[in-house]
């Protein structure tokens, strides 16, 4: 609640409101969910989120129409050790990178969609990683997304590669990535 705080005023403007989701949202975001991605988020992913300053809701007019959840891309245990090996071995200290922001998903729903509100989610996305200390944010998104690939390199962000198979129905993601 701390960052929502802080941002909330820039947020606000005319019938647009973003804020932290809630227990009384999901039902709402998994519909939005479901109108959005054909494998969509089980209830109890999504609802291990809540109280997250990165799992927000965007209302239009009092009704829940986005939403997007962020978070922190934490390294693996054997990258990790990779880097303590190499430090050891070159007689550096050990060093952890800054934290790599990660946008794990954000949805409109499709009636309100072409009317900015997926800018506004992924802007308050940036800068939340950027609060979090992300020198860099990536995200995967489908390949048939256009749309959305369009909105992400408006955005800058640019495609670093082609996971193939990454979906359970099969279709190949690109992992995008921005410097912030």
């Amino acid at each position: 609640m701390v960052y929502l705080n802080v941002v909330m005023h820039d947020l606000v403007q005319g019938a647009v409101r973003l804020r932290r989701a809630t227990p009384a949202d999901l039902e709402r975001v998994l519909e939005i969910e479901r109108f959005s991605f054909s494998a969509p988020w089980p209830r109890e992913y999504l609802a291990q989120h809540l109280g997250d300053d990165g799992f927000v809701v965007l209302e239009y007019e009092g009704q829940i129409v986005g939403y997007t959840v962020i978070g922190i891309k934490i390294p693996s245990f054997l990258a990790r050790l990779e880097q303590r090996t190499r430090a050891l071995l070159t007689g550096q200290e050990p060093r952890e990178p800054p934290p790599v922001g990660h946008i794990l998903n954000i949805a409109v729903d499709p009636a309100f969609r072409r009317q900015g509100l997926g800018q506004r989610l992924l802007e308050y996305a940036l800068d939340y990683c950027r609060y979090l200390g992300a020198e860099q944010v990536e995200l995967e998104v489908r390949t048939s997304n256009t749309a959305a690939i369009g909105l992400y390199q408006k955005y800058g962000f640019v495609i670093r590669e082609r996971v193939p198979y990454y979906y359970s129905d099969g279709e190949d993601a690109f992992v995008m990535v921005k410097k912030l």
